[in-house]
């Protein structure tokens, strides 16, 4: 197999211009700021391809574990784009419920759109007030508005002890969510 037919080696390129090469439209953030390949590395695609393995998909880039640190064996794993993103340097990271959660991570959980609990925090509201009010009137995939307050449909159906599936069905044809539940009868 040719090198530049290698799984890994447009990666191994690209790693290695935007460190060392100044006119690379991103050195600034990697060369630039003090990012560096390790010189094994630097020196031979071989030993980087032995290191690293090959790129599991072509959607998996590099990725070091520390944001500041090199590109080094130990700091460097293969992640998709989703993983990366939870390993950025401008990660906003806030305590809710117990736990230390990425913003992005804790909107999700949630159902907001990421950029409105940014948004919020960075106006300097809490947690719980960010989460729980409501986004300009719309309700987000997943959720659903009821009883004064924003639900995850999960939560809803799990408070009215009923299924996730009958509580999708009752919105859908417009029913009363807290009806009386009676599960149907199977035949034996």
């Amino acid at each position: 197999m040719k090198r530049k037919d290698h799984p890994s080696y447009w990666s191994y390129v690209a790693m290695l211009q935007r460190c060392t090469n100044p006119k690379h439209e991103h050195y600034a953030d990697y060369g630039g700021r003090g990012i560096t390949v390790c010189e094994r590395w630097q020196a031979s695609f071989d030993d980087f391809d032995a290191d690293m393995g090959a790129r599991p998909s072509p959607k998996h880039s590099l990725e070091r574990r520390d944001t500041d640190g090199g590109y080094e064996p130990g700091n460097v794993r293969w992640a998709t784009a989703k993983e990366q993103a939870f390993n950025r340097r401008n990660n906003r990271r806030v305590v809710y419920d117990g736990r230390a959660w990425l913003n992005s991570e804790l909107a999700e959980h949630v159902g907001l759109a990421p950029g409105t609990l940014d948004n919020r925090l960075k106006k300097g509201w809490g947690v719980q007030r960010a989460i729980s009010t409501p986004s300009a009137g719309r309700v987000a995939p997943g959720q659903f508005q009821w009883g004064g307050r924003r639900w995850l449909q999960s939560e809803l159906a799990q408070h009215l002890r009923i299924p996730l599936g009958t509580l999708k069905q009752r919105i859908r044809l417009g029913k009363a969510l807290d009806a009386p539940y009676t599960p149907r009868k199977t035949l034996a």
